[in-house]
């Protein structure tokens, strides 16, 4: 398998489509056609771009033909689901709290009244 034959693969999976993952390494899709069309190899930064996306570097610089480990991807993947979790909960705080509040607030109107 060619190192542009994975970086589709990687880019597919993780990206949903391989002109995504041009654009979070800052590329436009037509210039990244040409690494996924092995016209070029990646250089230095665009692999450190890529390390930092979460790509296995010793799998897509390898002769190896299997499939790339996937544990990068779901380990990025929970990462955000476990960062969104953390979000709706701080919401879910917050709209109770406002929730408490408003009770409170009524309550001290009707015993006022």
């Amino acid at each position: 398998m060619t190192i542009g034959q994975k970086l589709r693969i990687f880019g597919e999976e993780k990206f949903g489509s391989v002109s995504k993952l041009a654009e979070a390494i800052d590329m436009k899709p037509s210039s990244f056609y040409k690494y996924l069309n092995d016209e070029t190899t990646p250089g230095g930064d665009i692999l450190s771009k890529l390390l930092r996306l979460g790509c296995d570097l010793n799998w897509l610089l390898s002769q190896d033909d299997t499939s790339p480990p996937a544990n990068h991807i779901f380990i990025d993947k929970i990462k955000q689901l476990e960062e969104e979790n953390r979000l709706l909960r701080d919401n879910i705080s917050h709209i109770s709290s406002l929730t408490q509040a408003v009770i409170k607030s009524k309550k001290n109107r009707k015993r006022n009244n």
